[in-house]
């Protein structure tokens, strides 16, 4: 199992996030909930006001602002704080799949993700290769430390 703490949608809905409405179930709305199961993998998923982190907004303010954002006072995004595989399915590329499908919900609708990279798990990946997993799928590296913390911002925003 590998846990992380991340903000990303998973199952597509056809009605887009409501402008304004940030309340947990809105946010979740396009992943169907808060958790989901794709090909195999479930994947734990909660929505974030990334704004009430000062220092973590501060760092990731110039990509924010390249892709669109103006207005940091109300940054929300999905977190996804576990991926759980079999153990008998781990290293076989069904998360890499789950993680696919779910950055692209969130680049249609505009979504930010985030994460803090924590291996969990026999099988699991040590935090380097989580960061470099996730760098290869997009993400941003903000801080690193005890829990490297991640974002990966849709490249246009709806």
């Amino acid at each position: 199992m590998i846990l992380l703490k991340q903000l990303i949608p998973v199952t597509r809905s056809r009605e887009k996030v409501n402008e304004g409405d940030y309340s947990e179930d809105n946010i979740l709305k396009p992943f169907k909930g808060p958790y989901v199961n794709i090909g195999g993998v479930e994947v734990g998923l909660s929505a974030k006001n990334l704004s009430k982190d000062k220092a973590l907004i501060n760092k990731a303010e110039h990509s924010l602002y390249i892709n669109g954002y103006r207005d940091f006072s109300n940054i929300v995004a999905v977190e996804i704080f576990s991926i759980d595989t079999f153990k008998s399915q781990q290293r076989q590329g069904l998360g890499t799949a789950a993680m696919t499908k779910i950055i692209n919900i969130a680049e249609e609708e505009g979504i930010v993700l985030y994460l803090e990279a924590l291996p969990i798990g026999d099988k699991r990946m040590s935090t380097r290769e989580l960061v470099n997993w996730y760098t290869k799928l997009g993400f941003e590296l903000l801080t690193y430390g005890q829990y490297p913390q991640m974002i990966k911002i849709p490249k246009r925003r709806i």
